[in-house]
């Protein structure tokens, strides 16, 4: 495994298709090769990567330079939490203020 991906979270895992050819050569019992595509992100880093995962091995990480990730579900998570929290203290202000 390459070492920059250690502590990186998986922004998207897609399917490539494998090709055309591949498929309609295919026989039963035969492997048909798959692979797939990521989007791996570290605190400062962006990579795309290309897995093998028939053999279980990764193919190719580029890092992206400039490029920013897609938002992650722990981060829209994350955001409902804060909103809720400032909300319920502005509600608790305006219920304390006199009137």
């Amino acid at each position: 495994m390459d070492a920059r991906l250690a502590d990186a979270q998986f922004a998207s895992i897609l399917l490539n298709e494998p090709a055309k050819a591949a498929v309609m050569d295919w026989r039963p019992g035969q492997v048909l090769p798959r692979q797939a595509r990521l989007v791996a992100m570290t605190p400062a880093t962006v990579f795309e990567v290309v897995a093998d995962l028939t053999a279980g091995r990764v193919l190719s990480v580029v890092e992206r330079k400039g490029v920013e990730p897609p938002v992650m579900a722990s981060e829209f998570e994350t955001a409902k939490v804060v909103l809720a929290h400032r909300s319920s203290e502005r509600r608790s202000r305006v219920a304390a203020s006199p009137t």
